[in-house]
Parts: structure tokens; sequence; C-alpha cells
């Protein structure tokens, strides 16, 4: 099975570039809402001693940043991406070609409903920052 998922937000018209710290504010928002029992290291999401997912660093550009996944123990094996958007109106974030090591029907009732949830809170919080 591969993943592409999609959480999108509205955000007031911003005339800004998302930069490093752009992507580090959202990339952390997983520690914030997991409670702590997940980490954010510089592009590494740990449980404990566990790498949960590693990313590649992050390319930046003008309005977009993405994150290549190299691995970790939710993956089946590396590839795909994490993708940070910001358009005149919208702020998404979007896996594309995750390969998730759990089977089919428990990625869908337990880890993408979170992942859903974890995602749009951290876009909210992102435009939260974004707006301060």
């Amino acid at each position: 099975m591969v993943v592409d998922c999609v959480d999108s937000l509205p955000v007031p018209r911003l005339s800004l570039r998302l930069g490093e710290e752009t992507a580090w504010t959202f990339f952390q928002g997983v520690q914030r809402f997991t409670a702590g029992l997940v980490q954010a290291r510089r592009w590494v999401y740990r449980s404990g001693p566990i790498v949960l997912l590693r990313f590649a660093p992050p390319s930046l550009e003008d309005r977009l940043i993405t994150w290549p996944i190299q691995g970790g123990i939710l993956t089946r094996r590396s590839g795909g991406s994490l993708e940070l958007t910001l358009t005149d109106n919208l702020l998404t974030a979007r896996v594309h070609g995750y390969h998730p090591r759990l089977p089919a029907l428990l990625y869908r009732l337990i880890q993408l409903p979170l992942h859903h949830w974890i995602t749009r809170q951290s876009l909210r919080r992102l435009i939260k920052t974004l707006n301060e």
C-alpha cells in the first residue's frame, strides 16, 4: 500500500516565504500534540530510542517545503515525502508516496486518523505563529 493524504486549512493572505524556521515549527508539532510520547529531533521522530520516521533535511522553496522520507519503524521502505505548501489562501500538508509498515486495515483504523489529527493541529499552530 502506498499512502497519499492531504490536510489543508485556510489562511489569511500572507506574503511570506516558507523557510527553515517554518519547517521546524511545523515538524515539531508532532511532539507537542502527542504530549511528548513522540519526540521531534532535526528531521527524525522518535519514541524513546526507537526511530519512528526519519526524513532527509528539507528542500526549501518560497512556498514549498519537502522532506523526503528515509525510513524508520513506521515505514515498510524509504520513499515518498512530507510536503508543506502555502498558497494565497491555504496551508497544506501532504504525505505523498509513503509506504506504511502496518497492514492496510490497521493503518486506516489507527495511524491514518492520528496522522490527520496531528497534522491539522500542527497546521493550526503554524498558522497562529505565521500570523504573530
